[in-house]
């Protein structure tokens, strides 16, 4: 039985919701699928208080946590996630951008690589800005993002069109599901400089957060090609010892306490 939670950036039930019905068929269709649905305005609050606690000790000392849990214990409970948004602005809603904020310590701290996910931006591939940077995150946090997509909204199309945009909908969502049964990705040669980076960064601040430092320790990554054993690029990993030292350098420079 595979488990998916699908969030939705929206505010109401409104055009979003509408346009994910393709999705939903699909899902329904599948066999030993779970499926749990929220809008994350039920999930998250939106104010954060900047006091970097879910970085520094931990995402329970979060003034907000008890709001927050349900969410949390449905990313840890889900083998994939789906992220819907809206447009607002030429961008993700601000409640998209909350929910990332408000988690943020899964960038320092990522442990979802053994989940898939998807993202579809409503409003069409215009803004694509939108699904690159949720994207981008949820890579941070882990996921691997097999299905990314802007399409627009149901709702607001003239018939003729409708099925068109259903049927590509239902395309990908098939193509989703049928990623559930693949296995981790080998490593991009960004995700590759990106974990050396934070490799560097993690190491060189152990006494300014040692949290992320015994995490990444307790996890084998600071001695890691990768966050785990696949196949990187070979490029990348020459070039990730040359910038080695470079990269420390110029944070010791930088920061304090490096």
């Amino acid at each position: 039985m595979k488990k998916i939670l699908v969030v939705s950036g929206s505010f109401r039930k409104g055009n979003t919701h509408q346009t994910l019905v393709p999705i939903r068929e699909v899902f329904s269709a599948a066999p030993e699928l779970e499926v749990r649905e929220f809008l994350l305005k039920d999930m998250v609050v939106p104010r954060c208080f900047g006091c970097a606690l879910c970085i520094s000790k931990g995402k329970e000392f979060c003034p907000t946590f008890a709001e927050e849990k349900e969410l949390q214990d449905n990313l840890e409970w889900c083998d994939a996630l789906v992220v819907a948004s809206p447009v607002y602005n030429g961008r993700e809603t601000f409640i998209v951008k909350a929910f990332f904020d408000k988690f943020t310590h899964f960038v320092h701290r990522p442990c979802f690589f053994e989940k898939k996910a998807m993202v579809l931006v409503t409003r069409g591939g215009l803004f694509r800005e939108a699904g690159k940077y949720i994207s981008k995150t949820l890579r941070q946090w882990g996921f691997d993002v097999t299905v990314s997509c802007g399409e627009p909204e149901l709702p607001v199309l003239r018939e003729h069109l409708l099925p068109k945009v259903e049927g590509k909908l239902k395309r990908k969502a098939m193509a989703f599901v049928r990623s559930l049964e693949k296995g981790k990705p080998p490593a991009a040669f960004s995700r590759k400089i990106w974990f050396e980076v934070w490799k560097v960064n993690v190491s060189l601040g152990k006494a300014i957060n040692p949290v992320d430092y015994d995490y990444w320790n307790s996890q084998g990554w600071l001695e890691a090609s990768f966050y785990y054993p696949t196949r990187v690029n070979p490029f990348a990993k020459m070039l990730s010892v040359v910038l080695r030292p470079i990269m420390e350098s110029q944070m010791r420079k930088t920061f304090k306490g490096y």
